[in-house]
């Protein structure tokens, strides 16, 4: 028997419907990109700049003697000063005296 075209178109027809049928698995399309992200600048940071540091002359009244410390300066801004009621101690023109002198 001779195949007709028609019997050929059929089994063409079928043979790529099962061959797009297996191989429409197999295919991937890579996943798009993620979308872009835009990120805002931080805000300008502003900082102020230290207070000056001034420094006062101190002289200690007329027929005082000087006394070395006896021990370090307690922090940063305490200067040897000669209190009148109990001699010489750490001052601190914000905070006063060391151990609490008034």
């Amino acid at each position: 028997m001779k195949p007709t075209t028609t019997h050929r178109s059929r089994s063409a027809l079928a043979a790529s419907g099962l061959l797009a049928l297996v191989l429409g698995g197999c295919v991937v399309a890579p996943p798009p990109p993620p979308p872009p992200v835009h990120h805002r600048p931080p805000p300008p940071v502003v900082v102020e700049p230290a207070p000056p540091v001034v420094i006062e002359r101190y002289a200690p009244p007329p027929g005082v003697v000087y006394v070395e410390p006896n021990y370090a300066m307690p922090a940063p801004g305490y200067a040897w000063r000669y209190h009148p009621r109990y001699g010489w101690g750490w001052y601190h023109p914000r905070y006063g005296w060391h151990r609490g002198w008034n």
